[in-house]
């Protein structure tokens, strides 16, 4: 099951509260597991932004535009 963006932020904020909750080791781990988290999520929403673009091109160059 692949996640969504916003699925991915909520994981990153989950990290995010992880590491106030431990020691200085364990919680650079967690911050850097969010950071991996919100990097995934942002080119997650980059596929698919270029994704819809793609659709919206094909169908306007087939004709599926407004006239």
């Amino acid at each position: 099951m692949m996640l969504g963006a916003k699925e991915m932020l909520a994981k990153a904020e989950q990290c995010e509260d992880a590491a106030d909750r431990v020691d200085p080791i364990c919680a650079r781990f967690y911050r850097n597991a969010a950071q991996q988290w919100r990097d995934m999520a942002a080119q997650l929403e980059l596929l698919e932004r270029e994704q819809v673009y793609r659709i919206i091109r094909v169908s306007l160059s087939s004709g599926g535009g407004t006239k």
